[in-house]
Protein backbone atom coordinates (compact mmCIF):
# COMPACT_ATOMS: atom_id res chain seq x y z
CA UNK A 1 0.00 0.00 0.00
CA UNK A 2 1.50 3.45 -0.66
CA UNK A 3 1.45 5.84 1.83
CA UNK A 4 -0.76 8.78 2.41
CA UNK A 5 -0.93 11.46 -0.22
CA UNK A 6 1.99 10.05 -1.95
CA UNK A 7 1.91 10.44 -5.65
CA UNK A 8 3.87 8.86 -8.26
CA UNK A 9 5.53 10.32 -10.93
CA UNK A 10 5.07 9.78 -14.64
CA UNK A 11 6.62 6.35 -16.16
CA UNK A 12 10.32 7.19 -17.56
CA UNK A 13 11.64 6.21 -21.16
CA UNK A 14 15.10 4.70 -19.40
CA UNK A 15 16.05 2.93 -22.74
CA UNK A 16 15.95 7.06 -24.12
CA UNK A 17 17.69 8.71 -21.55
CA UNK A 18 21.52 6.34 -22.18
CA UNK A 19 20.77 7.96 -25.94
CA UNK A 20 21.45 11.45 -24.37
CA UNK A 21 24.29 13.59 -26.22
CA UNK A 22 24.03 16.98 -25.00
CA UNK A 23 24.99 15.91 -20.93
CA UNK A 24 22.81 17.03 -18.21
CA UNK A 25 20.80 19.84 -17.21
CA UNK A 26 23.66 22.29 -16.13
CA UNK A 27 20.88 23.90 -13.44
CA UNK A 28 21.66 21.06 -11.46
CA UNK A 29 25.33 21.31 -11.16
CA UNK A 30 24.93 23.96 -8.64
CA UNK A 31 22.85 22.74 -5.94
CA UNK A 32 20.79 19.04 -6.20
CA UNK A 33 21.98 17.07 -3.61
CA UNK A 34 21.82 13.28 -4.45
CA UNK A 35 21.75 10.65 -1.68
CA UNK A 36 23.46 6.99 -2.32
CA UNK A 37 22.57 4.23 0.03
CA UNK A 38 24.57 0.89 -0.21
CA UNK A 39 25.64 -1.27 2.24
CA UNK A 40 29.31 -1.40 0.31
CA UNK A 41 31.12 1.59 0.98
CA UNK A 42 33.06 0.48 -2.44
CA UNK A 43 29.98 1.17 -4.37
CA UNK A 44 29.14 4.11 -2.53
CA UNK A 45 31.97 5.61 -3.50
CA UNK A 46 31.96 4.64 -6.61
CA UNK A 47 28.06 6.50 -7.35
CA UNK A 48 29.52 9.06 -5.75
CA UNK A 49 32.54 9.95 -7.47
CA UNK A 50 30.40 9.35 -10.78
CA UNK A 51 27.25 11.80 -9.54
CA UNK A 52 29.19 14.51 -8.43
CA UNK A 53 30.08 15.55 -12.07
CA UNK A 54 26.63 16.72 -11.89
CA UNK A 55 25.39 16.46 -8.12
CA UNK A 56 26.25 17.47 -4.54
CA UNK A 57 26.30 14.04 -3.07
CA UNK A 58 26.67 12.17 0.13
CA UNK A 59 26.67 8.65 0.96
CA UNK A 60 25.33 6.19 3.62
CA UNK A 61 26.10 2.26 4.21
CA UNK A 62 23.21 1.64 6.54
CA UNK A 63 19.01 2.53 6.44
CA UNK A 64 19.32 4.35 9.46
CA UNK A 65 22.26 6.23 8.53
CA UNK A 66 20.18 7.53 5.29
CA UNK A 67 17.02 7.83 7.38
CA UNK A 68 19.02 10.12 9.25
CA UNK A 69 20.99 12.30 6.46
CA UNK A 70 17.75 12.52 4.53
CA UNK A 71 15.43 14.05 7.16
CA UNK A 72 18.25 16.43 7.87
CA UNK A 73 19.70 17.44 4.73
CA UNK A 74 16.30 16.93 2.42
CA UNK A 75 18.06 15.88 -0.87
CA UNK A 76 16.51 16.00 -4.17
CA UNK A 77 17.02 12.51 -5.27
CA UNK A 78 17.61 9.13 -2.95
CA UNK A 79 19.47 6.29 -4.89
CA UNK A 80 19.19 3.28 -2.75
CA UNK A 81 20.11 -0.73 -2.55
CA UNK A 82 17.30 -2.66 -0.90
CA UNK A 83 19.79 -5.23 1.31
CA UNK A 84 21.21 -2.76 3.94
CA UNK A 85 22.86 -4.30 7.16
CA UNK A 86 20.30 -3.21 9.35
CA UNK A 87 16.97 -2.99 7.88
CA UNK A 88 15.26 -3.57 4.25
CA UNK A 89 15.60 -0.73 2.16
CA UNK A 90 11.78 -1.20 1.50
CA UNK A 91 11.23 -0.19 5.09
CA UNK A 92 13.65 3.25 4.66
CA UNK A 93 11.71 4.14 1.54
CA UNK A 94 8.60 3.51 3.21
CA UNK A 95 9.82 6.01 6.32
CA UNK A 96 10.45 8.41 4.12
CA UNK A 97 7.77 8.34 1.86
CA UNK A 98 5.50 8.99 5.16
CA UNK A 99 7.72 11.96 6.53
CA UNK A 100 6.33 15.35 5.40
CA UNK A 101 10.31 16.45 4.86
CA UNK A 102 11.10 13.58 2.00
CA UNK A 103 7.66 12.56 0.82
CA UNK A 104 8.27 13.89 -2.50
CA UNK A 105 12.05 12.94 -3.04
CA UNK A 106 12.58 10.80 -6.00
CA UNK A 107 13.64 7.26 -5.34
CA UNK A 108 15.81 5.43 -7.32
CA UNK A 109 16.44 1.67 -6.21
CA UNK A 110 19.80 -0.22 -7.56
CA UNK A 111 19.43 -3.33 -6.62
CA UNK A 112 21.40 -6.86 -7.26
CA UNK A 113 17.65 -8.36 -7.69
CA UNK A 114 14.93 -8.24 -10.09
CA UNK A 115 12.37 -5.53 -9.60
CA UNK A 116 9.47 -7.39 -7.58
CA UNK A 117 6.36 -7.62 -10.02
CA UNK A 118 3.74 -8.61 -7.42
CA UNK A 119 4.20 -5.57 -4.84
CA UNK A 120 3.51 -2.50 -6.23
CA UNK A 121 6.17 0.00 -6.02
CA UNK A 122 6.98 2.73 -3.93
CA UNK A 123 10.15 3.69 -5.98
CA UNK A 124 10.10 6.12 -8.56
CA UNK A 125 12.64 4.17 -10.61
CA UNK A 126 14.30 0.90 -10.46
CA UNK A 127 17.60 -0.25 -11.83
CA UNK A 128 19.39 -4.06 -11.63
CA UNK A 129 22.56 -4.18 -10.88
CA UNK A 130 25.24 -3.46 -12.47
CA UNK A 131 23.72 -0.49 -13.89
CA UNK A 132 24.31 1.84 -16.50
CA UNK A 133 25.88 5.16 -14.42
CA UNK A 134 24.63 6.82 -17.19
CA UNK A 135 21.50 6.26 -17.26
CA UNK A 136 21.22 6.40 -13.62
CA UNK A 137 22.29 10.40 -14.09
CA UNK A 138 20.31 11.24 -16.64
CA UNK A 139 17.04 9.54 -14.86
CA UNK A 140 17.83 11.39 -11.72
CA UNK A 141 18.12 14.37 -14.01
CA UNK A 142 14.68 13.81 -15.31
CA UNK A 143 13.48 13.43 -12.01
CA UNK A 144 14.84 16.40 -9.88
CA UNK A 145 14.40 19.31 -12.94
CA UNK A 146 11.01 21.54 -12.94
CA UNK A 147 8.41 20.36 -15.41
Amino acid sequence: MKPESWEPRPLLDLASMGQQSSGLDPRLAHGALVLVVDDSAETCELYAEFLSAAFRVVTATSGLEALHKALHLRPSAVVIDLQLPDMRGEEAIRALRRDDRTRHTAVLVVSGFEEPQNAEPFWDAYFVKPCNLQVLMACIDQMISPM
